[in-house]
């Protein structure tokens, strides 16, 4: 179970790091934090899953991804990436000024 764990953390540093806020020291601590709470969250969820025998695995990652993606207007120290703009985090400089 473990493993879970670590996979949901990294599935999230992903979403944040490179992709939903531009790669910077500032994002880089936000995503090791999230990845850091996402481990008490998997499991603190999953007796509320169990409850209802739904698995809690993918959960994780897409509750905290879509609260990451709220929490943008408290977050204004980090420069958001519009989801259009969302590539591998090597090219996206590298993205036509028209496609922008």
């Amino acid at each position: 179970m473990l493993g879970l764990y670590g996979y949901n953390a990294i599935l999230l540093s992903f979403v944040i790091f490179g992709r939903a806020y531009k790669m910077s020291a500032r994002s880089f601590i936000v995503t090791v934090i999230m990845a850091l709470l996402s481990i008490p969250f998997t499991l603190g969820l999953k007796p509320l899953f169990a409850v209802i025998g739904a698995p809690v695995a993918g959960m994780t990652f897409s509750v905290m991804g879509i609260l990451i993606m709220l929490a943008r207007p408290y977050l204004s120290k980090l420069i958001y990436n519009e989801p259009k703009n969302w590539s591998v985090p090597e090219l996206s400089g590298h993205i036509p000024e028209q496609e922008r």
